[in-house]
């Protein structure tokens, strides 16, 4: 098992692996970022097409910014699942090149209801994100994978932070409509890079076995991915959150109207940055340090910074709070998948992230509207609800098994051995 697995990891070059590394991440930067100069102005954009309600602008924006998330956590799997069988780079190019076509569709959109057909699509055809992720975690060396995939969750939190600030300059100079073009040619400029840049592997005969079909109901028994798909689920919930309701929140700490705005914005994007840099600096420790452990500091982590939001009393005290959270929730997504980097079998990787995906975008699309019903009550209620999900998140992996770094063989194989032992939660496997 092992030496198969490193056969696959060795079919590339240790200099290769290294830049296909940095070119999926500067291409995943340049396509994320070509999504965030535009999705926070799709209200501008949904006036623009006709809609002049207030609330129908509300009603619209949010079906419309929902309907892709949602619809790309279902479709997750799916698309793993292919890119287990037909390779992932061809299903990353795939995306790329629908973006590129919905992205200059949406610039000529004339109504509010092809913009949203356009969105649904979008939602159907993406994944783009966890196809990166498992590209990276086929081709990394064990002991590198966590600080290649923490850069890859970096430059995806970089441009939380830095599409808006472009996208803003873009709307105030050339418009909205015109921004999607913009965003279209982003998409372009990924996708030569990763045609020209980026490199396969050589086939080879374990290559090929690792393309076997695997069955769907094999790949959700295995003993590590619900527990991750829980974890990231209630992490992204708690820290989506509090994004839709902060400029409430500020105001209720008494901040003046006027400086509103500015400490909501301020706060979001200086989140992103932290989230980027604890991402980058967790996904270096993991080669150094027990990742289960690190996982768990990360949502004890969570469960003080989310008392300490329900509890702040001024502004600059929510100010800390926020970059605590900010910490945990970047360290936690870049361990999750670390975690099954290294412990979910390689021929079923694409579905297993795929999955795990989809518990991190379900766990952020549900939370604005499961939270907006509880901040009806009180806004201090949704951190404590918060501090209550990462106190269960913390439960749940600690039924991840105590494991050395070694991945597991494929299904196929361990099929063919027959059912290995139940083994409870908690104990230590590799030992």
């Amino acid at each position: 098992m092992t030496h198969s697995l490193a056969r696959l990891r060795s079919a590339l070059p240790s200099q290769q692996w290294e830049r296909n590394a940095w070119v999926l991440t500067g291409s995943i930067f340049v396509a994320f970022s070509g999504f965030t100069i535009v999705m926070p102005f799709l209200p501008l954009y949904v006036r623009e097409l006709g809609v002049t309600d207030p609330a129908q602008v509300a009603l619209w924006s949010g079906l419309i910014f929902g309907v892709s998330p949602l619809l790309a956590g279902l479709m997750a799997p799916i698309w793993g699942l292919l890119a287990d069988r037909f390779g992932h780079k061809a299903m990353f190019l795939r995306s790329l090149i629908v973006f590129v076509f919905i992205a200059f569709f949406m610039g000529l959109a004339t109504s509010v209801v092809q913009l949203f057909a356009l969105r649904v699509l979008w939602g159907i055809f993406g994944g783009m994100g966890a196809m990166a992720m498992t590209m990276i975690s086929v081709s990394a060396p064990q002991d590198r994978a966590g600080a290649a995939l923490g850069r890859l969750q970096s430059a995806m939190l970089l441009t939380n932070a830095s599409g808006p600030l472009l996208g803003g300059v873009l709307a105030g100079t050339i418009g909205v409509r015109r921004t999607f073009f913009v965003s279209a040619c982003l998409y372009v400029a990924a996708l030569i890079a990763m045609t020209l840049l980026f490199k396969d592997a050589p086939r080879s005969r374990v290559q090929r076995e690792a393309k076997a079909r695997v069955p769907f109901r094999e790949v959700l028994l295995l003993p590590t991915l619900l527990p991750l798909i829980g974890v990231l689920f209630l992490s992204q919930f708690v820290d989506r959150s509090m994004n839709a309701f902060l400029p409430l929140y500020i105001e209720q700490l008494g901040t003046p109207e006027r400086s509103v705005a500015f400490w909501a914005g301020f706060l979001t994007s200086f989140g992103a940055i932290v989230s980027a840099i604890a991402a980058s600096a967790v996904g270096r420790l993991a080669g150094r340090r027990p990742i289960r452990t690190l996982l768990l500091a990360t949502l004890l982590g969570g469960v003080v910074a989310t008392m300490l939001l329900a509890g702040v009393q001024s502004t600059p005290q929510l100010f800390v709070a926020r970059v605590l959270l900010a910490l945990m929730a970047g360290g936690t997504v870049t361990l999750a998948f670390t975690i099954a980097s290294r412990h979910l079998p390689q021929n079923s990787r694409g579905a297993s992230f795929g999955l795990i995906s989809t518990g991190s975008m379900v766990g952020g699309g549900l939370s604005p509207v499961v939270a907006g019903v509880i901040a009806a009550a009180s806004l201090r209620y949704v951190f404590l609800t918060g501090a209550v999900l990462y106190a269960v998140s913390v439960l749940i992996a600690l039924r991840l098994p105590r494991m050395k770094a070694e991945p597991q063989e494929s299904l196929p194989a361990a099929a063919a051995r027959g059912p290995a032992p139940s083994i409870p939660a908690g104990t230590d496997r590799g030992r």
